[in-house]
């Protein structure tokens, strides 16, 4: 995702929700916008560490001398 896609999306969200809602959040498109772009990544970078850890080698224990 981009940020310049997110932040109209944003302003769509703030012109679409219904009555006094829509009035309270429409100073805070740009916020919204970031809020959707960062959710975004972070749920990628998330998913994408849990992943790499998945794949990760199971140590093996050390042959005994014995």
């Amino acid at each position: 995702m981009n940020p310049l896609i997110c932040i109209p999306v944003g302003a769509l969200v703030a012109t679409l929700a219904p009555g006094s809602a829509g009035t309270a959040i429409q100073g805070a498109q740009l916020s919204i916008g970031n809020l959707l772009f960062f959710s975004l990544s972070t749920n990628a970078l998330w998913n994408a560490r849990l992943s790499t850890e998945a794949r990760r080698p199971t140590p093996m224990p050390a042959p005994s001398t014995a």
